[in-house]
């Protein structure tokens, strides 16, 4: 038993954030008395079964008809009660139903801890709005950003505190040799998949045996038919988004628009070559790996590509792993 007790929530289904969380809590685990909210869909719900920890599964609703059931059961009832006896209840990715959690934390006099990954919603998404992310900064005690760039436009009376993103510590493997490049995300217009497109045909005047590969959840038929791209439509999970990683030769983020990526820490952290643009916390993120920098044009991101595959650029011994999130919430937890 340790002396302090900390608790981690985070109701969504799907995507790199369950696997970042993750990895904070099996630090965590040795470190503090640690209870974790997780939705019963969280496809890392295995592993979480086996950390040997205070687990609620909650029975995210996904709809109108299971939300209007959800409150007829009166589930929060049973949940919010689970962390009463927590220090510091950490929330990583919002969650509509995370302001109820938090709202009854702090009239407890609980430190409520909440990331905030965006200022501001992203072109062609829906959430988080402008309002949801001003009440999950009402609803928290302290905030943490991931990037200096998110920090800075958040808009809040609390000044956040700016921690990397959680990678995990994992055996590298070396580049492959094939000339895969690798697009890895969700397909939406701001993430420059247009430019990069464009971009391909000249790349393959060069190096006319280099493979594209397009891995991501989203619409891909407003671009046309994609010839000499291997395309894999689909929400990956993360062990796949890291096979994927694994089996390119550089990774490429011709972003128009971004916050951060939870895609680009992993690509650093397996030690990469990364094509980005100078947009949001990219170079932030970047900045520990090898990067080559490309501006809003076909050409020049065909000229950093190029770049990137003829690097000499090689393997570390060594791993990258961001712990500072989680050595943040332990020294929390014990006020």
């Amino acid at each position: 038993m340790f002396s302090s007790k900390l608790g981690t929530v985070y109701l969504g289904r799907k995507g790199a954030a369950e696997s970042h969380l993750l990895i904070v809590n099996q630090i965590l685990r040795s470190k503090v008395d640690l209870k974790v909210v997780i939705s019963s869909k969280n496809q890392k719900l295995k592993e979480y079964q086996q950390l040997g920890i205070e687990l609620f599964i909650l029975e995210v609703p996904v709809n109108i008809r299971q939300l209007i059931g959800f409150f007829k059961k009166n589930v929060l009832r049973d949940l919010v009660p689970f962390l009463f006896d927590c220090n510091t209840v950490y929330f990583y990715m919002p969650h509509p139903m995370d302001n109820w959690i938090a709202r009854a934390l702090i009239r407890q006099k609980i430190n409520v801890i909440r990331s905030i990954h965006d200022c501001r919603r992203h072109p062609g998404d829906w959430w988080p709005t402008k309002v949801s992310i001003k009440r999950q900064i009402r609803y928290s005690s302290e905030i943490v950003a991931h990037s200096e760039f998110v920090a800075q436009r958040v808009g809040s009376s609390i000044r956040p505190i700016v921690l990397p993103l959680p990678v995990p510590k994992r055996r590298i493997k070396r580049r492959n040799i094939t000339k895969t490049v690798l697009f890895i995300g969700r397909f939406r217009a701001y993430k420059g998949i247009d430019l990069l497109l464009e971009a391909w045909p000249k790349v393959l005047r060069v190096i006319p045996e280099a493979k594209l590969v397009l891995a991501g959840d989203g619409n891909l038929k407003k671009f046309g038919e994609l010839t000499n791209v291997t395309i894999v439509n689909r929400w990956l999970e993360s062990g796949e988004i890291e096979r994927l990683i694994d089996s390119s030769s550089c990774v490429v983020f011709p972003y128009i628009e971004a916050s951060q990526s939870g895609p680009l820490s992993l690509a650093i952290s397996a030690h990469r070559p990364v094509v980005i643009t100078n947009v949001g916390g990219l170079m932030e993120q970047a900045a520990k790996g090898c990067y080559f920098e490309a501006n809003f044009s076909s050409d020049s991101i065909a000229a950093a590509i190029l770049e990137a595959i003829a690097s000499s650029f090689e393997y570390r011994n060594e791993t990258i792993e961001n712990r500072e999130l989680a050595d943040y919430l332990i020294e929390k937890s014990k006020h």
